[in-house]
């Protein structure tokens, strides 16, 4: 097990441990650093299935896969390197050490063996790295949303029961988090000369209107008149107004 993910157990020792590159390496350093995974993980088995609910996944040998080439799987060499794939050069010898991996069709490996490391996508790749690089705005805007001094949205915030009250409410928050965070970014483009809609003044009228009992009525025949002349107009065939 390398970082969550089982390998071929010929996998070169170089490849075991790979450094991630830190916050402030070049462009170049984190180009190297992703040539090295896509290298490794050319030996990782591949994962053909995995249930959640029972904490365990199967995995199949890469060579079987068509990612590297080894003598203990007949054709895989001659493929490889017409490919340009790596090969195995010591493969295991699996009389003395039977490998469930390199004998089977497919192993089942449970949760005890790579515990919390275990991530839908193979760690230090590509789409991995996109995807990780999602998670600093994500706890930057959770950070906010929290944060006592803006909406407080945290434990004890609420007491309503239920999931879909606590979504609406969860909903709520961040709109309001959203809202507030648009216009502060509003306001500081118009310090840089830049209008915005979000920094206009709220007006005080809304478009909201309590309506009296005769209102209310004048206002149901008058829907109730449309929708009665719209029926005669299907049944005789005439054009609806638009």
């Amino acid at each position: 097990m390398i970082d969550g993910w089982p390998h071929c157990p010929a996998t070169p020792e170089r490849l075991e441990i790979i450094e991630r590159p830190g916050v402030f390496a070049s462009k170049e350093e984190i180009e190297e650093f992703h040539d090295k995974i896509d290298e490794r993980q050319q030996y990782a088995a591949m994962r053909l299935s995995q249930d959640t609910r029972k904490g365990c996944a199967r995995y199949r040998c890469p060579a079987k896969e068509g990612s590297i080439g080894c003598p203990h799987v007949e054709g895989t060499v001659d493929a490889a390197v017409s490919l340009g794939q790596p090969t195995i050069q010591n493969p295991p010898d699996l009389e003395a050490t039977p490998i469930k991996l390199c004998q089977q069709g497919s192993v089942t490996i449970h949760k005890e063996a790579y515990g919390k490391l275990d991530q839908p996508h193979y760690w230090g790749s590509r789409i991995w790295a996109k995807i990780y690089g999602l998670r600093t705005h994500v706890e930057g805007f959770f950070g906010s949303l929290k944060n006592p001094s803006t909406e407080a949205i945290g434990r004890g915030h609420h007491r309503l029961v239920g999931l879909a009250n606590a979504s609406i409410v969860a909903a709520v928050g961040s709109a309001a988090c959203n809202i507030r965070l648009l216009r502060k970014n509003a306001e500081e483009l118009r310090d840089l000369g830049y209008g915005h809609i979000l920094i206009n003044e709220d007006q005080e009228d809304f478009g909201i209107k309590l309506l009296t009992e005769d209102e209310a009525n004048e206002i149901d025949a008058r829907h109730a008149g449309a929708a009665a002349q719209s029926i005669e107009s299907i049944e005789s065939g005439e054009p609806q107004a638009a």
